[in-house]
């Protein structure tokens, strides 16, 4: 089974039934025949999904998890966006990532000391950790690569000294 039809299912298994009984329409419940539709689709692209159903039909959570099915069906069912960098999803919001000189200064904040020119320097030779994101040129990186970096810095300077 793929993995967008596993996260329909887990979250209405009420379909599981309707799609065997090819039931389309007769769900009493607009968001229900929603998935039940895009279920049919995840399975069988072939089949006719309307994405302005996801708008007439859907709002907040249940869009939400709509949007986040489709992604899947794309990024791990069909592989079509596995090669896709995540900037595409970033609508200019980088505001949650840090680049080189906020990276430097975090680390700084944890007591190790740490400039946006040795940053630079590290990542020429290989001893930093590789953007996660570019954008428009500029190297950004995930808070969980910082977080994991400063700890592998500490437990370096730990090991040293001792």
């Amino acid at each position: 089974m793929k993995n967008a039809t596993n996260m329909i299912l887990n979250r209405y298994p009420i379909l599981e039934k309707a799609m065997k009984e090819d039931t389309t329409g007769t769900l009493t419940d607009s968001i229900d025949n929603t998935f039940l539709r895009l279920l049919k689709f995840v399975e069988n692209p072939n089949e006719q999904f309307e994405i302005n159903e996801l708008y007439s039909n859907l709002n907040g959570e249940e869009l939400k998890f709509a949007l986040e099915v489709i992604n899947t069906f794309f990024k791990k069912d069909t592989y079509l966006l596995a090669e896709v960098s995540e900037d595409i999803y970033l609508d200019g919001d980088t505001s949650h990532l840090y680049n080189m000189s906020n990276f430097a200064k975090k680390i700084n904040n944890e007591g190790i000391r740490f400039y946006r020119q040795k940053v630079n320097t590290y990542l020429e030779r290989n001893k930093f950790p590789q953007p996660d994101i570019v954008v428009s040129g500029v190297k950004h990186w995930k808070e969980e690569t910082v977080l994991k970096y400063i700890q592998e810095l500490k437990e370096k300077d730990l090991q040293e000294n001792n």
